[in-house]
């Protein structure tokens, strides 16, 4: 998993087509930790469209709320797994966190 030090903004939409904004505070092949202003329920499930650095398409998947707590800075911290996502989708995200790991580890 790596810890996004820039903030990635999301856009998702849960059910009922209801449009949501965020950050991706971290992001690992399984799963992400979102930070919005309200909370979801466990179990909710969306899509969510997001971009990575140093890949021009965005990654677009299902997913499904485990856990929402408040933030201690603001919000609420949302994890959520990924219910459904291409292979090429999920091997982006975990080429991204292993560049990641390599520079915060340099």
């Amino acid at each position: 998993m790596l810890r996004i030090g820039a903030r990635r903004e999301f856009a998702m939409e849960a059910e009922g087509n209801i449009r949501i904004r965020g950050s991706i505070l971290n992001i690992s092949g399984g799963g992400m930790c979102l930070q919005r202003d309200r909370p979801l329920a466990e179990g909710e499930e969306m899509d969510l469209r997001f971009c990575l650095s140093g890949y021009p398409d965005a990654i677009v998947c299902r997913a499904k709320v485990v856990d929402c707590r408040p933030s201690s800075s603001a919000g609420h911290e949302i994890r959520v797994c990924f219910t459904e996502i291409e292979d090429r989708d999920r091997q982006r995200i975990i080429a991204f966190v292993d560049t990641g790991l390599s520079v915060q580890n340099s």
